[in-house]
């Protein structure tokens, strides 16, 4: 096993032979990549490239797929669609006045232009899931960058700062996975659909700071076009090893269990990318009552998921349990899944409608995704920490309910919950990796 630092200039296209990303910086412009690699098969993937139109693409840590560094400008898509919608006029600006079907159509053209044929790269819109996670970059704040919103005028433009428009990309700080323009400047759309909408995330040039958070989204029809819709490209990275060798392979490099129990037998795993372990399970009865001392559920039974929680009384648990003696001398602090850790969890590195595919009979199977976790889809909606949020579907859902992107504001205030928690150590986004 050989763990390697590369450090090269930004937005260079480097080489990593058969390994995942485990840290990922910019500083002083230059780009820190720490790999991990766990045998000697060779596979090539780049952390910064550019493409044959000079689009910038990053590896997201975990290596499942790597995101346009800036919106696509105008003459990106110029350049491959021959035309430019935009209202707010420059090259380098974003462009808008797009559609959704207009950004699918570009992803499409682009991929089948020779260069991007010959080197395998298939573009499309990012999930819903993919866009906070790469947003947010290890962070659980409002912000990638914080909580305070008077600190937004350095990374976004927004109605407090964008003069009534578009401004060329790149010019406020990235995340620290030095991704540009995640807050505002213009709203991106995303593969996702709910319902006849399609979802669109990040906020824009005409908006509030509120807007413009991490886990802010808007939805519109596919065909509506704004000075204020644009997107970013994504792209599948090749696999380097399966689920759950790659899970392996980031516990022993966090130096933690892929897998543990805590002390009321509660199974959690490590989400490969190292920033969060998960519950294997939905929150059980006999757990729930154990720590708060009542079952509040309708449909009784010790291994049943708990039920008819609001999401305070979720919250609530989270406190309770991570005050036990034992959790505390384990320094585990358990809380709800922010809605991108959840559904990154339930998508398990796929892209399909459902964790396993596009099929809806595999939904009765009740077999756990390609990361171990059980009952992702169906059983009892799921409690995210962004309040109100419920993922998931249930036991009395149809099976488009169970998809992995459908998400529902929950009005009745009753659902179930699995938690999650931060890994205890690992490397923060920000931190230098070991020299």
């Amino acid at each position: 096993k050989h763990r390697f630092v590369l450090i090269v200039a930004a937005f260079v296209g480097i080489a990593i032979l058969g390994g995942i990303i485990v840290s990922l910086q910019t500083k002083d412009g230059t780009l820190i990549v720490e790999v991990d690699q766990p045998d000697a098969n060779v596979q090539v993937l780049d952390a910064d490239y550019n493409n044959s139109i000079e689009m910038k693409f990053r590896l997201i840590p975990g290596g499942k797929f790597s995101i346009g560094v800036h919106e696509v400008t105008q003459s990106e898509y110029e350049k491959v669609m021959g035309a430019n919608p935009s209202s707010f006029k420059g090259a380098n600006n974003p462009v808008e006045q797009v559609t959704w079907d207009d950004a699918v159509a570009f992803c499409a053209k682009l991929s089948s232009l020779p260069a991007e044929v010959a080197a395998g790269r298939v573009y499309r819109l990012p999930t819903e899931a993919e866009w906070e996670y790469a947003c947010r970059a290890g962070t659980t704040t409002a912000y990638s960058f914080g909580d305070d919103e008077k600190d937004l005028g350095n990374y976004a433009w927004f109605n407090a700062n964008s003069g009534q428009s578009t401004h060329a990309v790149g010019e406020k700080l990235p995340n620290v996975w030095g991704l540009y323009d995640m807050h505002g400047n213009v709203w991106e759309w995303c593969s996702d659909a709910d319902g006849s909408a399609r979802v669109l995330r990040g906020g824009g040039w005409r908006d509030e700071a509120a807007y413009c958070r991490a886990a802010s989204r808007y939805r519109f029809v596919p065909s509506i076009r704004g000075s204020s819709l644009g997107f970013r490209l994504a792209l599948s990275s090749p696999s380097v090893k399966s689920p759950e060798a790659e899970q392996e392979a980031w516990a022993k490099y966090m130096k933690i269990d892929a897998d543990y129990t805590n002390s009321i037998e509660m199974k959690f795993r490590l989400i490969p990318g190292g920033s969060f372990s998960i519950g294997v399970h939905e929150v059980t009865q006999s757990q729930y009552e154990s720590v708060m001392g009542a079952n509040p559920s309708t449909f009784k039974g010790a291994n049943n998921p708990v039920e008819k929680v609001s999401w305070n009384d979720a919250v609530a648990f989270c406190v309770k349990l991570s005050s036990l003696p034992a959790e505390v001398a384990a320094g585990r602090v358990y809380r709800l899944p922010t809605e991108a850790e959840w559904e990154y969890a339930c998508r398990a590195g796929t892209t399909t409608a459902y964790s396993f595919g596009d099929n809806e009979h595999g939904v009765g199977e009740k077999l756990p995704n390609g990361w171990g976790l059980y009952d992702m889809h169906g059983n009892v909606w799921e409690w995210c920490s962004d309040e109100g949020l419920i993922r998931g579907g249930s036991w009395f859902n149809e099976a488009s309910d169970c998809r992995t992107a459908h998400r529902y504001s929950n009005l009745y205030n009753s659902g179930g919950f699995r938690l999650a928690l931060s890994s205890p150590s690992g490397k923060s986004p920000e931190a230098e990796p070991d020299k």
